[in-house]
């Protein structure tokens, strides 16, 4: 990749540089993407092996633990 530094002159980035520049970018748009994930998504977030530990047995428990209301309109 080539950039724009003067007029006439011309800064060519190494493969290294580049390299690093794409691995650190990379690592900006995961962080972020976790983190909106977390926000708009949280059960996304959400492995197989701890969604075993959030089930119930017995089904009636977790509809006991729950409030509901019958919606009049809308």
């Amino acid at each position: 990749m080539a950039t724009e530094k003067d007029d006439n002159m011309l800064l060519v980035k190494s493969p290294e540089e580049l390299q690093r520049e794409f691995e650190h970018d990379t690592y900006i748009v995961a962080e972020q993407s976790h983190h909106f994930i977390q926000i708009t998504q949280p059960a996304y977030m959400i492995s197989k092996s701890e969604l075993t530990d959030l089930t119930y047995d017995n089904s009636a428990e977790l509809l006991d633990a729950i409030s509901f209301f019958k919606i009049k309109s809308c």
